[in-house]
Formats: C-alpha cells, sequence, structure tokens
C-alpha cells in the first residue's frame, strides 16, 4: 500500500455525512445571530480588493513564509463561470470566497479571505459565514458537490482537520503523480504524525494507524510492513 502526496477534498451534499454533520443546525444560529448577510459579485474592482486586503493578507496571516497562494489571475478566470461571494456585517464587508464552477453540479472553492479588521469577529462566524452561505447557495441551487481543492493527506494537517469539519472527505488527486511509500516494522512506536498519515485502501483511505492495528492479528514483531 502507498500513500497520495495529496489530496482533494470534496463534500457530497446528498450524502448521510453531510445531513448528519447539521451545517445548518451548527452555523446558522450564529450567522443568523450576528446578522451576516451575503452577495454575489463578478466585478473586477471587487475582486482586486478582495485578493489584496483579504486574501493575500488572510493566508499569510495563517500560514507566514509557508503560504501557497493562488494568482490574481487564476481568479479572474474563475470569474467568467463563477463569483465572488462577499460576507457583510451592517455595512461592512468583512469576508469573502471566490468560487468556480467548472461543472454543472460542482462548485469549487478557491481563495477565502477575511478583513484584517475583522480577526477578532472570528469566534463570531466572520468567515465561517461565508463557507455556511457557499453551501447555502450550492444546495439552493441545486448543486451537488463543493470541491474544496487539496491538503497533504494526514488527520493532523490543520488544512485536513479544516476541511473534514464541513464535511469533506479525502479524495484521489490525479493531478498529482508522485507518491510516499512506508516501510516500517510492527513493533517500532510510531510518532501520532505518521499514524496519523493515510495511506490508499482500494477507492479510499486509511491511516497507518489503523493499517497497522487491523494488521497486528497477521503480523509478527520485527517483520517489516510495506505500506
Amino acid at each position: 500500500m502507498r500513500a497520495d502526496s495529496w489530496v482533494q477534498h470534496e463534500t457530497d451534499l446528498y450524502s448521510a455525512r453531510y445531513r448528519q454533520r447539521g451545517i445548518e443546525r451548527g452555523w446558522g444560529p450564529k450567522v443568523r445571530k450576528h446578522g451576516y448577510r451575503f452577495a454575489l459579485s463578478r466585478n473586477e474592482h471587487d475582486l482586486v480588493v478582495f485578493y489584496q486586503d483579504y486574501y493575500l493578507p488572510h493566508m499569510t496571516h495563517r500560514h507566514g513564509e509557508a503560504a501557497s497562494t493562488r494568482s490574481i489571475d487564476v481568479l479572474r478566470k474563475a470569474l467568467r463561470k463563477g463569483f465572488l461571494l462577499q460576507v457583510w456585517h451592517n455595512e461592512q464587508w468583512v469576508s469573502g470566497i471566490v468560487a468556480d464552477r467548472t461543472e454543472m453540479r460542482r462548485v469549487s472553492l478557491l481563495a477565502a479571505g477575511l478583513h484584517a479588521s475583522q480577526r477578532q469577529r472570528m469566534q463570531d462566524g466572520a468567515l465561517p459565514a461565508a463557507y455556511y452561505f457557499l453551501f447555502q447557495w450550492a444546495v439552493e441551487s441545486g448543486l451537488r458537490t463543493v470541491d474544496w481543492g487539496g491538503s497533504r493527506p494526514n488527520q493532523m494537517d490543520g488544512v485536513f482537520q479544516h476541511k473534514t469539519l464541513w464535511p469533506a472527505v479525502p479524495k484521489h488527486d490525479p493531478w498529482h503523480h508522485t507518491e510516499v511509500v512506508f516501510f516500517l516494522a510492527t513493533a517500532v512506536c510510531l510518532p501520532a504524525s505518521i499514524r496519523q498519515q493515510l495511506i490508499k485502501r482500494g477507492a479510499d483511505f486509511i491511516s497507518i494507524g489503523e493499517y497497522l492495528s487491523s494488521a497486528g492479528s497477521m503480523t509478527y514483531p520485527g517483520n517489516p510492513t510495506s505500506v
């Protein structure tokens, strides 16, 4: 068994997992309590403001020098079929998302950003409101899938964890053509970061820790196990 170097995340809006997560129950009351509302825009000026004042500062604040950002040209292209979703609080634009519509029943999230002046409102849902409204719009528009893009295939990765809250599941990403192979001994006590690494099991994924637990009765201490 091998590990992908990158995985794609998708939320199936018709799945039991999505219904059980209760996005409306979890975020709807908070969004309404704080009076957030949203608007869709394809305006070039709005996109430039979002890119410079919301997206780039937010990514730098979250990831520092490790931030990997999309170019504004990529986001401009997305507006041809997609949109910029703006979240407003009273008369202030607080956060936003650029989403693309490359397929009829799929919306792809390309960039999200929170204005620096609103960071203290994070716990009030200033940025989560953008995701909530995107889901609301997708359901009302009859879409099936929200594409979150990719992340490292590790359950301890912050980006991975964030996407599972919405509740996205990892999928094989055909754009990445490299793999990681682990050679492990079952008797070795592995760090959590390795045990939480996802490996492929058919079309799905399983963590190394889960794999070793299930394989323990079929292996012998000291025998190297390739995963």
